[in-house]
């Protein structure tokens, strides 16, 4: 039997090139995965993860990329992103409608991450 990952649809990516443009079904690249000054004496924290099509390059949204861009940067998770519609002339900020698939690379680094501290009797 086939596994798959987890599939969510994403509304609210952004396009980050002028006159960018998806195809239906499309596949786009994670590319890099940053981070972001929180604001409070400069810390880092938030990530950003961009990715990239033939035409296109942009950002998921910043509460995905809070979640997944830690995790993928450790490598217990990969993520495939689909454009789910034909776009034309996309402004840098217009949204970009996205199918994404996220798999569980490494389980057991991934909850290891909720396991606290041991408990005392």
């Amino acid at each position: 039997s086939v596994r798959r990952g987890a599939h969510r649809w994403i509304s609210d990516a952004m396009c980050a090139s002028p006159r960018g443009s998806t195809r239906h079904g499309e596949p786009l690249v994670v590319r890099r995965m940053g981070q972001v000054a929180s604001g409070r004496g400069g810390e880092k924290s938030a990530g950003i993860v961009r990715f990239e099509g033939g035409r296109i390059r942009g950002n998921l949204p910043r509460h995905l990329g809070a979640v997944l861009g830690p995790l993928l940067r450790r490598g217990l998770l990969s993520v495939s992103l689909r454009a789910m519609v034909d776009e034309e002339n996309l402004h840098v900020g217009s949204d970009v409608a996205l199918e994404a698939e996220v798999r569980v690379a490494d389980a057991c680094g991934l909850f290891a991450i909720f396991e606290g501290p041991p408990r005392t009797a």
